[in-house]
C-alpha cells in the first residue's frame, strides 16, 4: 500500500499558487473619433492578493488615453499611477487585507475583480495591440511572494475603421456627482519652494476619479491647470484663491480659499502629507522586497 500511496503522490500535481489577468472584451472594433473603455480584470484563481505591479503598452499613432477609471477596482491604494507616458500605462498598488475573488451573489462562488478601465480615443484607421507588457502579482503571505500567471499575459487586437462622423463621440461616463469638498490648506516649509507661500489640497471622487485640478488667484484672470503642492504667485497673500477639481466626466468641484483669513496656516498638513506618501512607499518596498 505504501508504494501505491508514493506513486500517487508522484503525479500529483504540486500545489503552485496562480492568478489570471485578461481584457474584457477580448478584442476590439472602434471607430476614429469615437471614444472607447476597456477593462483590465484580476481573477486569483485559488489564491489570495495583496499587491500588483503592471505595465501596460498601447500603439501611441492610433489611439490617446482619455482617462483610467479605478473608483470600483479592488486595489484601493495606489503606490504609482496609474499614469501614462510615451505609450506605456504603468501602475502599481496594494489590497489590505488581501483579494481572494468578488463573491457572486447568485451563485456565492468568488469571481474576478476589476483592477482598472481604460478610455482611449482613436486618431487613425489601422490595427494594433493593447498589451500587458510585465505583471507582478504579489500573494497575501506577509513574505512577498510572486505568484506564477495561470495563462499568457494578454494582448488585446484594436481594429480602428474610419467614422462615419466627423464629430467626436465621448464615452458616456455613469457619472454626474461632482469631487467631494475639499479645503486647501497655506504651507510654508524650507524644504518646499525655499520656505514661499505654497497651498495644498487633495480630494477623491467616487465615480470617476480626479483628472486634473485648476487654480486661479485673484478675481480676475483664468484658470489654469494645477498640481498640489503649488506655489503661490502673490505672496503677499492678499488675493482670494479659487481652487476647481475636475473629474473624467468633467464634473467640476470649486472651493475659494482667502489666506487673509486662514487659520489653518501650518507647515502640519505638508508634514502629514509627506509621512504617508513615505509609508505608502515602505509599506509596497516591504511587499516586494523579495521580488526579482
Amino acid at each position: 500500500m505504501k508504494y501505491i500511496i508514493l506513486i500517487l503522490l508522484l503525479f500529483l500535481p504540486a500545489h503552485s499558487f496562480a492568478a489570471r489577468l485578461y481584457f474584457v472584451p477580448p478584442n476590439f472594433a472602434a471607430h476614429v473619433g469615437q471614444e472607447f473603455k476597456v477593462d483590465l480584470m484580476l481573477d486569483p484563481e485559488v489564491d489570495e492578493l495583496n499587491a500588483l505591479e503592471l505595465e501596460l503598452s498601447y500603439p501611441e499613432g492610433l489611439l490617446t488615453p482619455r482617462g483610467i477609471l479605478t473608483s470600483d477596482s479592488v486595489v484601493s491604494l495606489w503606490i504609482d499611477g496609474p499614469s501614462t507616458r510615451s505609450g506605456k500605462i504603468e501602475m502599481a498598488g496594494i489590497m489590505p487585507g488581501g483579494f481572494s475573488g468578488l463573491i457572486n451573489p447568485e451563485t456565492d462562488i468568488l469571481g474576478p475583480g476589476l483592477i482598472g478601465s481604460f478610455i482611449f480615443l482613436p486618431r487613425l484607421t489601422g490595427q494594433g495591440n493593447l498589451s500587458l507588457e510585465t505583471a507582478k502579482v504579489i500573494r497575501n503571505d506577509g513574505k512577498g511572494t510572486r505568484v506564477t500567471l495561470s495563462t499568457p499575459l494578454p494582448i488585446l487586437p484594436i481594429t480602428i475603421s474610419e467614422s462615419g462622423t466627423s464629430s467626436v463621440t465621448h464615452y458616456e461616463y455613469a457619472d454626474h456627482v461632482p469631487p467631494a469638498l475639499f479645503e486647501p490648506r497655506l504651507v510654508s516649509s524650507d524644504d518646499l519652494f525655499d520656505g514661499k507661500f505654497a497651498l495644498i489640497w487633495h480630494t477623491t471622487d467616487e465615480g470617476t476619479g480626479v483628472e486634473h485640478y485648476e487654480i486661479k488667484e485673484g478675481e480676475g484672470g483664468s484658470f489654469a491647470r494645477a498640481e498640489s503642492p503649488y506655489l503661490l504667485e502673490d505672496q503677499s497673500l492678499s488675493s482670494i484663491i479659487y481652487v476647481r477639481a475636475i473629474d473624467l466626466a468633467g464634473n467640476e468641484r470649486t472651493v475659494l480659499f482667502d489666506p487673509r483669513g486662514d487659520a489653518s496656516f501650518a507647515s502640519g498638513p505638508l508634514v502629514l502629507v509627506a509621512l504617508l506618501s513615505l509609508l505608502c512607499y515602505i509599506i509596497w518596498r516591504l511587499i516586494t522586497k523579495r521580488i526579482p
